[in-house]
């Protein structure tokens, strides 16, 4: 498995999972700015907050000093608050919350540490990944009556890659054993569809629903993006350069990947045209940047960087310009999502 961003340059590659582009999130203020959801330590220790999009005022949500709450994701509708948390239970569980803090509760399922999640489009249900026995399985809960279906039973770990644009699809990654490989699977019924047959990475469906990107080494020594049409064919490396790539999100329109890269020596954040040859720098420093996000109009791209010491959010229009500090403290703030 690929780790996470967060802790020094060799962890850029794969980002916060849960608050992936797998389905974007927008609470938006009059000012038509998203509310953007994070952790940070501000407090003492790791907290989910909002950062108010009509106000820009960051506000705490959870209150826990002995746990550790991580990855927040705003539901597609803007009225709740999906984060993983220990929440003094020993094991990594998933948990919801209203917009402002109130009506938390856990969601159910088998016992086992939640590894990572996904809203579904309509904001009813929750994927999820729990990992037992030597490696992960995914299992879709409905919010509000707690019913549980277990979506796949292999051998090994796998990688949740979230929810087609209709919700009748779970796209994953099969990462380990003789089937590894990016996989379509109907939760609501028995449909499975094979979709790239080698060791496969962070399956994401475009938001048109044509197409899922993915990473994945082949036959080079470091990651590239690849994206394929969602039965396996037309199968293209959009990010063919020297470095790792990863990190990524869709663009709204489903033309653009916004990722990271470690090509030019540290991690800095690149957008690519699919089906053009080179890709286009964003960010340009000695820092770590990581966790880029479009905007739901793709009008500006938030990400993370510790360009002064520490881990804050900033936001900038997709060509890299207007690029600008949203929050500034001397402890990290990280996992950011619209």
């Amino acid at each position: 498995m690929i780790p996470s961003v967060g802790r020094g340059i060799a962890r850029f590659m794969a980002g916060p999972v849960a608050a992936s582009a797998v389905v974007l999130s927008f609470a938006c203020g009059s000012s038509g700015r998203a509310d953007i959801a994070f952790v940070s330590s501000r407090d003492g220790n790791p907290e989910v907050y909002v950062l108010e999009g009509q106000s820009g005022i960051p506000r705490r949500l959870t209150s826990t000093p002995d746990d550790r709450e991580r990855d927040p994701v705003i539901s597609p509708d803007g009225k709740k608050v999906a984060f993983l948390s220990s929440h003094g239970q020993g094991e990594t569980g998933l948990w919801v919350m209203d917009i402002d803090g109130k009506n938390t509760r856990r969601i159910g399922g088998p016992p086992g540490d939640r590894v990572s999640f996904a809203w579904s489009p309509d904001a009813l249900r929750l994927a999820y990944e729990i990992r037992g026995n030597g490696g992960t399985d995914i299992f879709v809960s409905e919010i509000e009556s707690q019913k549980t279906i277990r979506v796949t039973r292999d051998a090994g770990a796998e990688d949740l890659g979230g929810w087609s644009r209709d919700g009748q699809w779970v796209v994953y990654a099969l990462t380990e054993g003789a089937l590894q490989g990016v996989n379509r699977k109907n939760p609501d019924g028995v449909n499975e569809i094979r979709i790239t047959e080698r060791e496969d990475h962070r399956p994401r469906w475009s938001p048109d629903g044509t197409r899922i990107a993915f990473m994945a080494k082949r036959d080079a020594s470091d990651f590239d993006i690849y994206v394929v049409d969602i039965n396996g064919s037309k199968e293209q490396n959009v990010t063919n350069a020297a470095g790792n790539d990863g990190d990524f999100d869709w663009s709204p329109d489903s033309r653009r990947i916004v990722f990271v890269s470690d090509r030019h020596g540290n991690p800095e954040v690149y957008a690519q045209v699919i089906g053009r040859k080179e890709a286009t720098r964003l960010t340009n420093n000695n820092a770590i940047d990581a966790g880029p996000r479009w905007s739901r109009d793709g009008g500006e791209i938030l990400f993370v960087s510790d360009a002064d010491g520490d881990f804050d959010l900033y936001i900038m229009h997709p060509d890299g310009s207007r690029q600008e500090r949203l929050t500034l403290n001397d402890v990290d703030d990280t996992g950011a999502s619209w």
